[in-house]
């Protein structure tokens, strides 16, 4: 009885070979995308969680830039009694002494996730490099806790 239900099986499996066919060219393209699309993501979710050798939680963007003359509380160079370096280092220090401020850096393009980007030309003798820079003062390192080998957050000896 089986032994017969199983001929039949097969039979009609032949018969309809053709239908069959496209049912199988079907799965296959399927099976193809359903691929691509779970290593897609499988790749997306393991990027998203390699570490980046940067930590930027607790971190705050402070963007500065002096008035135009024609701007309201201008202060001419005339009668201003300190330098630009001069206010930046007081603002800098100003910071740095608030309570709860661990660390303080300035950075020209330095910051992580952002889309400046400075590149310069270095060359000695007959080789040409071209590279990022980044201008950053040494607690950059402290701020964005960048960790040498041996695990330590410093500045580098900077």
């Amino acid at each position: 009885m089986i032994n017969k239900m199983i001929k039949h099986i097969l039979k009609q499996i032949w018969t309809q070979r053709l239908t069959n066919s496209w049912l199988w060219i079907e799965l296959f393209l399927v099976s193809i995308f359903l691929w691509f699309i779970v290593d897609y993501i499988y790749v997306a979710i393991n990027v998203y969680n390699t570490p980046t050798g940067f930590n930027i939680e607790h971190t705050y963007k402070v963007d500065l830039d002096q008035l135009l003359p024609g701007s309201d509380n201008y202060v001419s160079p005339e009668r201003k009694k300190s330098t630009v370096g001069e206010d930046l280092l007081n603002i800098t220090n100003r910071i740095r002494n608030y309570p709860g401020i661990e660390a303080v850096c300035l950075s020209q393009y330095g910051i992580p996730y952002s889309s400046s980007n400075s590149f310069s030309n270095y060359a000695l003798d007959t080789v040409d490099v071209n590279m990022q820079r980044r201008n950053v003062t040494p607690d950059f390192f402290r701020v964005f806790k960048i960790a040498t080998a041996d695990g330590k957050i410093d500045s580098f000896g900077l």
